[in-house]
C-alpha cells in the first residue's frame, strides 16, 4: 500500500512465484522501425532469473518483419533503486531518463542508448492512484498494471547487429506489469501516432481472475490536447464489441456523453 502512488519503481511484492517487468516501446521518426525492450525479473520457484526481452519490428517498402530475443541473466545481476524507478541488469540500465543496452549472444548484438524527454504521466488522485483506479488498492490481484509515460520524445542510437537505428525525434511509451501471472486472455493496443502530435491511446480489455472468480475488465486512456480521457470498468464506462474478425477486433467505449471507437 505504501507504494501505490509509486508503482513505477520496483515493487518486489514477494519472494517466489512473482514477476515484474517494464515495457519500453520506441519508434523512429519515420515509423519504419520500432523496438520494444522489456527488462524484468522472474522469481519462479524452479527458475529464478533476470531477463531482457527485445522485439525488433521493421515496416518499410523493402521488408516487414518481427524478431524476438530473450536474454537471460543471473538473479544477482538485477539491481533496483529503493526510492525511484531505476533498474539495472548487468551493463543495461533503465529509468525515466532513458535506457542503455549492452546485449550479445551467439548471433545478435544490441547496443546503444537513448534519452527520454517530456514524459506524459497520468494524473493521480485518491480514487485513481494508477491506471487501475481503485483496483490498485486490492490485495492478491494476480497482475497489477502501471503506465509510466503515455508519450515522450526520444533521442539516441541503438545498434542492432550492423544496423544503426536513429531514434532522434522518435516517440516512446513505457508501462509495467507485476504479480503472479498475466490475465487469462486480453487485447492490448497502444499508439502515439496520430495526425496531432500530442495524442496517445492506450487500450486493454482482459479476463481478470480474482479470488477464484473471473470478470471482464477494460481500461482505455486517451490523451489529447493536454487532457486525459479515461474509460474503465471502475468509473462506469460502457464497452461494446462492434466486430470480431480473424485479424481484428473493433470496440466502442462510452462514458456519459464522451464516445470513442477503436
Amino acid at each position: 500500500m505504501r507504494n501505490v502512488f509509486k508503482d513505477d519503481k520496483y515493487q518486489g511484492l514477494q519472494k517466489k512465484n512473482y514477476f515484474e517487468g517494464w515495457y519500453f516501446k520506441s519508434v523512429t521518426s519515420n515509423q519504419n522501425i520500432s523496438i520494444a525492450v522489456i527488462p524484468g525479473i522472474s522469481l519462479a520457484i524452479d527458475d529464478r532469473h533476470a531477463f531482457i526481452q527485445v522485439f525488433v519490428y521493421t515496416n518499410n517498402t523493402l521488408e516487414k518483419s518481427v524478431h524476438n530475443y530473450y536474454f537471460r541473466f543471473d538473479i544477482n545481476d538485477f539491481k533496483a533503486n529503493k526510492h525511484k524507478f531505476e533498474v539495472s541488469i548487468k551493463d543495461n540500465k533503465f529509468s525515466l531518463e532513458g535506457i542503455t543496452l549492452n546485449l550479445e549472444d551467439e548471433d545478435t548484438v544490441i547496443r546503444g542508448n537513448y534519452q527520454i524527454s517530456n514524459p506524459v504521466k497520468l494524473p493521480q488522485s485518491l480514487l485513481q492512484p494508477t491506471i487501475m483506479g481503485p483496483f490498485s488498492y486490492l490485495p492478491l490481484m494476480e497482475c497489477y498494471h502501471g503506465i509510466l509515460s503515455m508519450n515522450h520524445t526520444i533521442s539516441g542510437t541503438i545498434y542492432y547487429n550492423d544496423i544503426a537505428i536513429d531514434f532522434n525525434e522518435g516517440r516512446g511509451y513505457i508501462e509495467k506489469d507485476y504479480g503472479k501471472s498475466f490475465p487469462k486472455g486480453y487485447v492490448w493496443v497502444q499508439t502515439n501516432h496520430f495526425e496531432k502530435a500530442d495524442t496517445s491511446l492506450f487500450l486493454s480489455v482482459a479476463a481478470i481472475p480474482y479470488l477464484g472468480i473471473t470478470f471482464n475488465g477494460f481500461i482505455v486512456n486517451f490523451y489529447h490536447n493536454l487532457k486525459h480521457y479515461r474509460f474503465a470498468t471502475y468509473n462506469g464506462s460502457k464497452i461494446k464489441v462492434e466486430d470480431i474478425g480473424q485479424k481484428e477486433v473493433r470496440y466502442s467505449f462510452r462514458k456519459r456523453k464522451i464516445h470513442i471507437r477503436s
